[in-house]
């Protein structure tokens, strides 16, 4: 973690907090809560060039937890419907989860003594929760008139988010596949809409250094389950379409960015679980059980007959007309080219 101008702004959050918090008769988090968070934030904005805060600058681990996970949950609470101050809010909760990671390392530094790989998968799950709630509130603005006016804040707070799984990751040792598999959520399927909607070419164009969607998208595959995943790729396409007024062609497909057609690769490689289950109804494929591809586009297994037919009616139909073309699309080698050129690798593309 190092100084940016969004610690002053999560201080004076927080400092407002605590002054609500302090003359308030009833309250949902004490005073204390937020001074847990407050004092490593002064410090940190004290001392703007290094060193991060000592190990002693820290609550207790069971306290810090505590405290925490109180003050992300009122500030997700105190963004809803307040699009005006989403970026003080999502600033202090960003701040918020990178005081984990800060004083987790702090504990390291000092006493060379972390939790089990588990205790940390499962703690981060619970930071997520908030943080998920967010998300979720962001994603289903997307249709509010307001939403263009605050957009830039809601995917920058998503991109935050994802590469801070890549800390979370650091902090249990664990694969980038292990970890992602054990992070997976329903939430998950809602930061990959948001993601994909940020790989347009005109997206793309005006996004600053911090928004990094193409970055993240392998972190929002990963959390996604891929039944989920599946569905929302599937939407993904149609949605395509109907900026192309419905047309689907060649032409059209090959007006999509790299980025694009690389998140329009096959489900089944993005999700390999995708190949146990129907892409209808869910259903587990038994052993020795038949099952059905789709004959077009070869992404998309069914268990029978009728879930195939009912999927092309509802999702499929689109989908599998634009996914043909991503295949033909995708075997260029020039668009082979500018995708290996993509910056998908977010552990080595982290934000400075």
């Amino acid at each position: 973690m190092v100084w940016s101008p969004a610690v002053p702004a999560a201080i004076e959050v927080l400092e407002r907090l605590r002054d609500v918090c302090a003359s308030a008769p009833c309250r949902l988090v004490a005073v204390d809560d937020i001074d847990i968070a407050l004092q490593p934030l002064r410090y940190i904005d004290a001392h703007r060039t290094g060193p991060m805060p000592p190990a002693a600058l820290y609550a207790s681990a069971d306290r810090f937890k505590k405290s925490t996970l109180r003050l992300l949950w009122l500030l997700s609470l105190l963004s809803d419907g307040r699009p005006d101050n989403w970026s003080l809010y999502f600033s202090a909760m960003s701040m918020i989860i990178q005081l984990v990671f800060t004083r987790d390392d702090a504990i390291y530094e000092e006493d060379g003594d972390l939790e089990t790989a588990q205790d940390v998968l499962d703690a981060y799950r619970l930071y997520m929760q908030p943080i998920d709630r967010v998300v979720t509130s962001i994603f289903e603005s997307q249709n509010e008139a307001f939403f263009p006016l605050v957009r830039m804040m809601g995917i920058q707070f998503v991109s935050q988010q994802l590469f801070a799984g890549v800390l979370a990751q650091n902090a249990t040792g664990l694969p980038e596949a292990l970890f992602l598999g054990g992070m997976r959520r329903a939430a998950g399927a809602k930061y990959l809409a948001i993601v994909y909607q940020e790989l347009a070419p005109d997206r793309v164009a005006i996004a600053p250094p911090n928004v990094r969607a193409v970055t993240v998208l392998g972190q929002a595959e990963g959390i996604a389950y891929p039944f989920d995943g599946i569905r929302t790729q599937s939407v993904y396409a149609g949605s395509l379409v109907n900026g192309w007024e419905g047309e689907i062609s060649a032409e059209r497909v090959e007006s999509l960015s790299p980025a694009q057609i690389h998140a329009l690769r096959s489900p089944l490689t993005v999700w390999p679980g995708a190949k146990t289950f129907c892409h209808h109804c869910a259903q587990v494929f038994k052993s020795g059980q038949g099952l059905r591809k789709c004959k077009g586009c070869r992404r998309a297994l069914y268990c029978g007959a009728q879930c195939q037919k009912h999927d092309w009616s509802t999702v499929h139909k689109v989908a599998c007309k634009v996914w043909r073309l991503v295949t033909v699309e995708e075997e260029k080698p020039s668009v082979r080219q500018a995708i290996a050129q993509l910056s998908l690798d977010a552990v080595a593309n982290f934000p400075a």
